[in-house]
């Protein structure tokens, strides 16, 4: 499917997308320097490992409880109404949690708890986020507009947020969360300026129970080939992914022989190559078509990791890192935007978060995996099984996604 009646016509991304991608931009920042602060509160609260651990796992429980019924009220409702309602929530929370870090009040479980309950806000902005793109923008726009999207979540939430995060606790342990509640109180605003632009009917009455929605968008998912393999594909990935990062720490300075400040470092050069990645890939998805630029990335990702397996050069190491956080970027936005194109609109909340519910299991299961392996065979070793296992993964892709388009979707007409 190229789209229905009620995407938007015409060329350009429209003010409407700038908006919400400024409200998505300023909510990535904040997150990005909550995420730099918190593990330096944790630690000032604990020395122990285990509940260290604990304060970021409830953070990562959000999708894992309702990452499913998340994608059953994004299809039923006004999805920018429920992003600016969200971000209210989570600036109260947000808000709250800053006033006692300022008064010097907080102890492990209320940072546990604060945890918690942002965890399980999230999926439901993130999911409404993904979905009311095809809503914004003209169907031949959505490769620029995933694009744009990705790279303001590379640079805020993982290049820009988290130093500062870092740097703003240790000048003043409570102005990270001030800024945190600020700017979901700012992404609140601006969503909230775009609703009263809304086509009449953006809001989608419930016709089936929640169990039912939720098998209709994982049959859908389950039945269609193309979006099948691709979220196979990225479980595949993630787990690989989170086996690299899982014992990456150990890498640099063990492998690598670099000190210890040189693992931030390592993990921006990956975020670098993403912001990149994403200003390159509307013009590689145009030149090249969504099924190469599908298939080239988990060559590179096998590439990438063979690399950190046996190169001894930090310069080799780094752009391999950096070319794969531009392939990532390059990955994202073709299945993002085959997925917006092809799933009906009252269907792609569930989709979506059925799809990213395989993409989030395959982290924690790569990151346990690595633990595992590296313990018993070693770093690298582990680092090369995970690079073989891409490129089978990249091998058995060509046949199942032969129905990608060989050019670029959005040059055809919806």
């Amino acid at each position: 499917m190229q789209g229905d009646g009620g995407r938007p016509a015409g060329r350009g991304l429209g003010r409407r997308f700038w908006t919400v991608w400024a409200a998505g931009t300023v909510s990535f920042l904040g997150d990005g320097v909550s995420a730099g602060a918190v593990p330096l509160l944790t630690v000032s609260l604990t020395q122990d490992p285990r509940l260290v651990a604990l304060v970021d796992a409830c953070a990562a429980l959000g999708w894992l409880l309702l990452g499913l019924p998340s994608g059953v009220v994004v299809d039923r409702v006004d999805r920018l109404t429920l992003m600016w309602r969200v971000d209210v929530v989570r600036c109260a929370i947000a808000a709250g949690f800053a006033v006692l870090v300022l008064g010097g009040r907080v102890g492990l479980a209320m940072l546990l708890g604060v945890s918690l309950l942002l965890g399980l806000a999230a999926p439901f902005f993130d999911n409404a986020h993904s979905s009311v793109l095809p809503e914004l923008v003209p169907g031949p726009e959505l490769e620029r507009a995933n694009s744009l999207t990705q790279g303001s979540l590379l640079l805020s939430a993982n290049l820009l947020g988290p130093p500062l995060g870092a740097l703003s606790f240790v000048a003043a342990s409570g102005a990270p969360f001030v800024a945190n509640a600020v700017s979901f109180a700012l992404g609140a605003g601006l969503v909230a300026t775009c609703v009263h632009r809304r086509r009449a009917g953006a809001a989608r009455p419930a016709t089936a129970g929640v169990r039912a929605q939720l098998r209709e968008g994982l049959a859908y998912l389950a039945g269609h080939r193309v979006l099948r393999t691709l979220s196979l594909v990225i479980g595949v990935v993630n787990a690989v992914s989170g086996a690299i990062f899982a014992v990456l720490v150990l890498y640099v300075i063990d492998e690598l022989g670099l000190p210890e400040a040189a693992y931030g470092a390592m993990v921006a050069t990956f975020a670098v190559g993403g912001v990149v990645g994403s200003v390159v890939t509307p013009w590689a998805i145009r030149r090249f078509g969504p099924r190469a630029c599908a298939l080239a990335p988990l060559v590179g990702f096998g590439a990438a990791a063979l690399t950190l397996a046996v190169a001894k050069s930090v310069v080799v190491v780094v752009l391999a890192s950096a070319l794969a956080g531009g392939l990532s970027i390059l990955w994202n936005v073709v299945a993002l935007s085959y997925r917006q194109r092809e799933v009906p609109g009252e269907l792609l909340g569930r989709v979506t978060s059925v799809y990213r519910m395989v993409a989030f299991v395959g982290m924690p299961a790569g990151a346990v995996g690595a633990g595992v392996l590296a313990h018993a065979v070693g770093i690298r070793a582990t680092y090369a099984a995970g690079g073989m296992l891409l490129l089978l993964t990249a091998l058995l892709s060509i046949a199942p996604l032969r129905h990608l388009p060989t050019r670029d979707a959005g040059a055809v007409p919806g």
